[in-house]
């Protein structure tokens, strides 16, 4: 297969998730400790990239990558970059898995396949 199919979820963080009536019945690090597990089984999964943007707190501790963001108003700018790094990354990576995967044609085969693909694109 040329092309590798790779979801990505982007997440906002605000902050410390907390619930009042959560809060009440469990212990202190519950909402916490529940986002830790969620995010650690995400990042365990191949398929999917997880990339957060913290709005003034601090995300780095929770996720592998993330970007900060010290103002609502900076949100649209970082999430916008956020995504535009995670296309060209896709783009890249494929192209060179592409390149990986027809190194053994012949310059005539190879021309045929890129002229296929460049139709379809």
């Amino acid at each position: 297969m040329i092309l590798k199919n790779v979801e990505s979820l982007i997440v906002i963080f605000d902050g410390k998730p907390s619930d009042g009536y959560t809060l009440n019945v469990n212990h202190k690090n519950y909402l916490l400790d529940h986002f830790d597990h969620v995010v650690a089984l995400i990042e365990r999964r191949v398929a999917i990239e997880l990339v957060a943007i913290d709005i003034r707190h601090q995300v780095s501790q929770h996720c592998r990558q993330f970007s900060d963001c010290d103002d609502i108003e900076q949100l649209g700018p970082v999430f916008s970059s956020e995504l535009r790094r995670l296309l060209i990354e896709r783009t890249v990576a494929a192209f060179f898995r592409l390149v990986w995967q027809l190194r053994h044609l012949r310059w005539p085969k190879l021309l045929h396949v890129l002229r296929h693909l460049q139709r379809h694109a």
